[in-house]
């Protein structure tokens, strides 16, 4: 009995070990299908976690590494030159290579016919400005000779083009410049000192001519002028602006008589109106045109244009001063 119960006590012991070592490579065999990739580095550990009896020819080793996979041959270089490509200082960068794409020939520099070429460096803006593509030449040139004073949107007030600087004088105290009389001394010594113009009656309409002594009334102007000038604030005063009109020799109407101006600006009789006092009369362009070709500031209101055309004209006739 004895023997029996030893018998199968190490049949159980057999069977236990054939089930955990059953067991144990079923556990192996699922980490490698759930885990094909892995694999256990430290070999000795796993020896001596697997139990000391179990056959050699049905242990299945796993290893598990952390070091990327394997590469192929020559892909390892590759990476090294990468890396030292990434490390190294990127070189400046080279226009396109495709023809197409290329600027035109001597598109990038700009130079002047009367200019001879120098051996110097360009600047940094220009190199940066003909490297690339389509390179517009003015922006080139405006990069090698600096930044260009804005133009003014009317450069000059001089004569525009298709109009002669001088004319015929429409009056004898009239130069050839238009919008300009001589000086009284030249006048006087000429012995021009009666000026005529034309008026016309608004009730009548009657025209005839009327005559002004040029040193009473430009005497009359310039001590109204001066006088008042404080005042003033460069504008024109409201006798200036709205000038009281001599009388019809005709019907007899008090400040009926309008002075006749000329359609043309350049016949206008400048003197007249302004020994009169009647330079009020002038619509803005007329007055506009008197400025503009004395070299004034044309863009103003009535009043300051008309006050612009007083002082002017009494500069003209003194230049020296009252």
């Amino acid at each position: 009995m004895n023997m029996k119960k030893t018998i199968m006590k190490t049949h159980k012991k057999t069977d236990r070990k054939g089930k955990g070592e059953s067991s144990s490579q079923k556990d192996h065999v699922d980490g490698s299908i759930r885990y094909p990739a892995a694999r256990l580095n430290n070999h000795d550990q796993d020896q001596s976690r697997q139990p000391s009896n179990i056959n050699n020819s049905h242990h299945l080793t796993l290893s598990l590494t952390l070091s990327p996979p394997p590469l192929p041959h020559g892909s390892q270089n590759h990476q090294q030159e990468r890396l030292l490509q990434l490390l190294s200082p990127t070189p400046p960068s080279q226009p396109p290579s495709d023809p197409l794409l290329q600027p035109p020939a001597g598109a990038g520099v700009f130079q002047s016919p009367h200019q001879p070429p120098s051996n110097t460096h360009p600047s940094p803006q220009l190199a940066a400005a003909s490297s690339l593509p389509n390179a517009n030449p003015n922006f080139a040139a405006a990069a090698q000779n600096g930044p260009h004073p804005r133009r003014r949107r009317h450069p000059s007030q001089g004569v525009p083009e298709g109009k002669s600087k001088t004319i015929v004088p429409p009056y004898p105290w009239a130069t050839d410049q238009r919008a300009t009389v001589y000086c009284r001394r030249y006048l006087v010594e000429k012995e021009i000192t009666t000026i005529a113009g034309e008026v016309q009656c608004k009730k009548c309409a009657k025209k005839y001519e009327i005559q002004y002594d040029l040193v009473t009334n430009l005497e009359k102007v310039k001590d109204f002028a001066f006088m008042n000038r404080c005042t003033m604030h460069d504008r024109a005063p409201e006798k200036w602006t709205d000038p009281g009109l001599p009388g019809c020799q005709f019907c007899g109407g008090e400040s009926g008589a309008k002075p006749v101006i000329s359609e043309k600006k350049k016949g206008i009789n400048w003197l007249f109106l302004l020994l009169g006092e009647m330079l009020g009369c002038c619509t803005i362009a007329q007055l506009k045109y008197f400025c503009k070709y004395t070299n004034h500031h044309r863009t103003a209101a009535k009043d300051r244009l008309l006050y612009t055309t007083y002082f002017e004209l009494l500069r003209q006739l003194e230049p020296e001063g009252p």
